[in-house]
């Protein structure tokens, strides 16, 4: 294992395509945060934003910057025959499929720290964070159990399809769009003002009479779970409830992305062990 992960280090390091990701997850938090600290005030709600209001959005579409990294790296492993030479020598498919595994991990949490440390260009204009740091801590975390889960369900797929480039981004992309149809549907809320009437002080119109009615959008009762629970198992739901700070279950959705990381990388090694390589 060690070897392969050596071996492993070694691509990733000299793989161009990492390369470009680091650097575009670069200029992405360094644009982003500096455009956020010209909006640093919301004339709207009177509320003062502050660092982490935007620190955490990158979230949204890491998971595409995840997916490129994935199969960009494991790609090869087919088209240059690396897998079969790995496993002539003697490595165990197991531990084939673990090592691009942890490497893929790891260049998931190298992207996220790019990305911490160029937003930190936001201090001078929001200032710094003024969530506690017990908080701070649990969003840190959250963002490490993120990785692992997004590297999970990358790998697995990576692994286990011939055409796995066009599959991981694809893959990504259905559960980036799942999450904004499940969060929208969520947001929606239960009640709406219904335009009624307006009063007239002669032909000035003076006031708007309105009432709340039933939004035909909210979703309720059992689907509103089923809903819910999605979101907290999904590494893209996750991702949307971090980015917006609205934790609400965290034990849930630490205990979801520990079941997904584990559980697919299971499925993917059984299934990787049973696979033919042609």
């Amino acid at each position: 294992m060690s070897k392969l992960l050596r071996a492993n280090m070694v691509r990733l390091w000299k793989n161009k395509m990492f390369w470009l990701c680091m650097g575009g997850m670069l200029i992405y938090a360094v644009a982003y945060m500096l455009y956020a600290g010209h909006n640093s005030f919301s004339p709207i709600t009177r509320e003062a934003y502050t660092l982490e209001h935007y620190y955490f959005q990158f979230l949204l579409y890491v998971g595409f910057f995840f997916a490129v990294v994935t199969s960009m790296f494991l790609g090869t492993e087919y088209s240059e025959d690396t897998i079969r030479n790995k496993l002539i020598v003697g490595h165990t498919r197991a531990n084939v499929y673990l090592a691009n595994l942890i490497v893929t991990f790891v260049a998931a949490l190298l992207v996220m720290c790019v990305w911490f440390i160029g937003a930190l260009v936001g201090v001078p204009a929001l200032g710094f964070f003024t969530l506690t740091p017990a908080d701070l801590v649990g969003y840190f975390l959250f963002c490490v159990l993120l990785a692992a889960a997004y590297s999970a369900v990358n790998t697995f797929v990576a692994m286990l399809s011939s055409k796995n480039i066009i599959a991981v981004v694809l893959v990504s992309v259905a559960m980036i769009l799942c999450a904004a149809v499940l969060y929208d549907a969520l947001e929606a809320p239960e009640k709406i003002s219904s335009l009624s009437g307006v009063t007239f002080s002669g032909t000035v119109p003076m006031e708007i009479v309105g009432e709340e009615v039933l939004n035909p959008k909210y979703t309720g009762g059992a689907m509103r779970f089923v809903f819910q629970m999605l979101m907290d198992v999904l590494p893209t739901g996750q991702s949307v409830s971090v980015a917006f700070l609205k934790i609400e279950r965290p034990v849930t959705m630490i205990l979801s992305s520990v079941i997904v990381t584990v559980g697919i990388t299971a499925l993917g090694i059984k299934l990787f062990c049973k696979k033919d390589l042609k």
